[in-house]
């Protein structure tokens, strides 16, 4: 046992096993399943209000989730790599400029709000658990800003999410119920379920594509950003290379069948023409069309389609209504520090006058309400200085750089007006842990390319 025990002891010498762990290459791996995960609903409860009575409501829940799990030893692996004196610290690698801090005290802004809401939140648990879901954020922030691992890494990754989401959710639209998928977080569906998307086709109600998120307006607003990072990169001379990410892609937002996606879809589309911010050849546009065309037939998608656009819910757009409403009184009665993070819901029912259904107790469809009723003035500000702050570097960008490199600025200008009624007409960006990340992610790959191009200028 001794020599077994010496021999190991020798080997660790000689191999030197200090030398070979790399915490910065796992914080990158970390990183990476991170980019693949988020959309996956693979979680566990650690939270609910008790102020319903025993009822459960997903949105006055908090859940812990795997991709959280891969955020923070990213950033813990990132944090030794630096104590160990083998990182930078390259956050403020040259002079930040006045966009740098407006976008840093723009997110700081957020998360302290979130935090201060917990002393006049009915819920103060409820509150500050959401407020840690920011401070997460903040985290994915800097590790993108730091360059855990490169722009077109982050791109490629959230690519491959993509494509995985838009077969499950194809195969969910041709049978017309979940795949079975609970190990990797995808909700019951089914024509048995109740409050499930879905759409009439002559009176046939037809399943949405859900993919394994919460809804399929998150799952069609998570293909629509996917298609504008695609737009970044798409040039005449690397289409037939990415053809396969752009039909997916397009065949993932159709099957969604969510209204606001195909608009914000409509409005990068229309953005990205109109500043010519792609050049591409037509014959090559003919052949994504027809290729395109030819799936839409063939799983008889353009009837579906046609439907969706000309067939509107009364009844969603009532409950719209009254979550609007509601969110109108909260505003007006608590104008200057809200009901605290995470209270809305829990409030709803002391400002309307009828007793609400069970499935009436969600959030506003609107992301700036949603952010004045829980944080009041405050915390709207400090959302309006992030947006206000991501504009001003997309003009920056267009302003500042050689025509090659005004492209993605004029995409990320086209992205951000298709953000615009996607904030407006759903709350998933502030409510839903996916949608959450995919804000985040938007504004700090912004941010990201920002600093890149100011640095240029700079040097």
């Amino acid at each position: 046992m001794r020599r077994i025990l010496k021999h190991i002891s020798n080997l660790h010498h000689r191999v030197g096993w200090k030398d070979k762990f790399n915490p910065k290459a796992l914080s990158a791996w970390c990183l990476k399943l991170f980019l693949l995960s988020f959309p996956l609903q693979i979680q566990t409860l650690i939270y609910k209000s008790e102020l319903f009575s025993g009822q459960f409501n997903f949105f006055s829940s908090v859940f812990l989730g795997l991709s959280e799990l891969f955020l923070i030893f990213s950033l813990l692996f990132t944090a030794f790599d630096k104590v160990r004196g083998h990182g930078k610290n390259d956050f403020f690698s040259f002079r930040p400029g006045s966009l740098d801090v407006m976008m840093i005290a723009g997110w700081t802004g957020v998360v302290m709000i979130n935090i201060l809401s917990v002393f006049w939140a009915g819920d103060k648990l409820l509150a500050l658990l959401y407020a840690y879901k920011w401070l997460e954020l903040g985290i994915l922030v800097y590790l993108i800003i730091t360059e855990v691992i490169d722009r077109q890494t982050i791109i490629k990754y959230l690519f491959y999410g993509a494509v995985l989401q838009t077969i499950i959710g194809f195969g969910q639209y041709l049978s017309q119920s979940d795949l079975g998928l609970w190990f990797l977080g995808e909700p019951r569906l089914g024509a048995e379920y109740l409050n499930i998307a879905r759409i009439n086709l002559g009176g046939e109600k037809l399943l949405r594509a859900y993919g394994t998120f919460a809804h399929a307006n998150l799952f069609g607003g998570y293909i629509f950003i996917c298609l504008a990072f695609l737009l970044q990169s798409l040039k005449k001379e690397n289409l037939l290379k990415n053809l396969h990410f752009l039909i997916i892609f397009l065949i993932g937002i159709l099957i969604s069948f969510s209204r606001s996606a195909w608009l914000a879809m409509f409005l990068l589309v229309i953005m990205a023409l109109v500043e010519r911010a792609f050049k591409i050849h037509w014959k090559q546009l003919l052949l994504a069309a027809v290729m395109i065309l030819f799936i839409l037939t063939v799983f008889s998608l353009d009837q579906v389609i046609l439907a969706r656009i000309v067939n509107f819910s009364i009844q969603s757009w009532d409950e719209r209504l009254i979550f609007t409403n509601i969110a109108g009184e909260v505003i007006m009665k608590n104008p200057w520090f809200g009901v605290g993070a995470g209270n809305f819901v829990l409030e709803m029912a002391r400002y309307y006058p009828e007793t609400l259904s069970p499935w009436l107790m969600q959030p506003a469809h609107n992301f700036f309400m949603m952010a004045w009723a829980e944080l009041g003035v405050a915390g709207l500000f400090f959302w309006m200085v992030i947006f206000v702050t991501a504009i001003k570097m997309v003009f920056y960008s267009m302003r500042r750089v050689v025509n090659e490199q005004k492209y993605p600025a004029k995409i990320y200008l086209g992205l951000l007006i298709g953000m615009v009624p996607l904030s407006l007409l759903d709350h998933y960006f502030y409510t839903l842990w996916p949608g959450q990340v995919l804000l985040t992610l938007v504004m700090a790959m912004l941010y990201l390319d920002y600093r890149k191009h100011r640095e240029s200028l700079i040097k």
